[in-house]
């Protein structure tokens, strides 16, 4: 959808050839969830009849996570919300940062304030990591493809404060019709609105289960937290959730 409304946006719709040379300019596309992102890189694949197509490919999702000063893990989300995983009980904390700091050691983090702030740059240096590799994958692309283009890393990208689930996008060095390079950066997003989290167990016999947070057995063996019903079926949980019986 947004490449179809990207080639609307240029007038492309009907030209496959500028529309694949346009996006040979777009190394990566990232999107933001509530819990992590995913980022979308171009796949050189051969069509029916043998020629190259530029495919999207989705890389499995990321999570915003910041590891503490006890080695104990930190997910954010984009609000005030996180996890924490105690890597010595193989437990999970989850809550706003008042209930958390409450119940475990978040060392170095000691203030909301400071809370946010990490959460800020922990984003903004993950995307910076997961684009610098897709950068130098798709640089391997365009010179299979025969191209020339060099890429770098969008600038002002830690300067941005990531508080909404959206796209960010750029397009670097396309040539446009007077003869200048465009060069162009955006991040669009919306409002966050947050799911009914579920609880992702597993019992002795390896059968997963994934129950709402109000029906959770009694001393089940508690894996992951889920953020909907589509994620915890693609990893294979049978979902029990009594809020919707």
């Amino acid at each position: 959808m947004f490449y179809s409304n990207l080639a609307m946006k240029f007038g492309l719709e009907n030209n496959r050839a500028e529309l694949n040379n346009l996006k040979m300019h777009m190394p990566a596309l990232v999107m933001f969830g509530y819990s992590g992102y995913t980022l979308v890189t171009l796949d050189d694949t051969a069509g029916n009849g043998g020629e190259k197509e530029l495919k999207p490919v989705s890389w499995p999702e990321r999570p915003y996570y910041y590891k503490l000063r006890n080695n104990n893990l930190l997910y954010f989300t984009l609000d005030d919300n996180a996890r924490v995983y105690d890597t010595g009980t193989n437990e999970f904390y989850e809550g706003e940062y008042a209930e958390l700091a409450a119940e475990t050691n978040l060392a170095p983090i000691n203030s909301l304030e400071l809370f946010r702030e990490i959460r800020q740059s922990t984003i903004t240096s993950l995307v910076e990591q997961d684009l610098a590799t897709a950068i130098n994958r798709h640089m391997e692309l365009v010179k299979r493809m025969g191209l020339s283009i060099q890429f770098t890393l969008p600038r002002g990208l830690q300067e941005q404060s990531i508080q909404d689930v959206g796209i960010m996008a750029f397009i670097q060095g396309y040539p446009l019709p007077g003869g200048e390079l465009l060069d162009a950066y955006s991040l669009g997003s919306g409002a966050v609105m947050r799911r009914k989290v579920l609880i992702g167990t597993r019992n002795a016999a390896g059968r997963r289960t994934a129950y709402g947070e109000s029906c959770l057995p009694a001393g089940a063996n508690v894996i992951e937290s889920l953020f909907d019903p589509e994620e915890a079926a693609r990893k294979g949980y049978f979902v029990e959730d009594c809020a919707v019986r």
